[in-house]
């Protein structure tokens, strides 16, 4: 979840993300901004269910910390496929 403040310049930046899992919460208004290593360990998540779903015709969107990323993975059957981009 993200929450969002009017800056000076009129136009909206994200002040925190906090974990929909957790609730571990990054303040990044602090002198900060979404360049800080801070909001590095959340992850926004974007999804859209498919027509007969059980959620038909919504949309969720959530951040989550890697720590809850990471304890969600391992209660997989299937590892996810982990490659390096360096």
């Amino acid at each position: 979840m993200r929450e969002y403040k009017l800056h000076e310049t009129m136009q909206n930046f994200t002040s925190k993300i906090i974990c929909n899992k957790c609730g571990q919460v990054f303040d990044l208004e602090e002198g900060y901004g979404l360049e800080t290593w801070q909001a590095e360990f959340m992850h926004q998540f974007k999804l859209r269910f498919g027509y007969a779903s059980n959620h038909d015709t919504e949309d969720w969107k959530f951040d989550l910390c890697e720590n809850c990323i990471e304890e969600i993975a391992k209660d997989f059957k299937i590892p996810p496929e982990i490659t390096n981009y360096l």
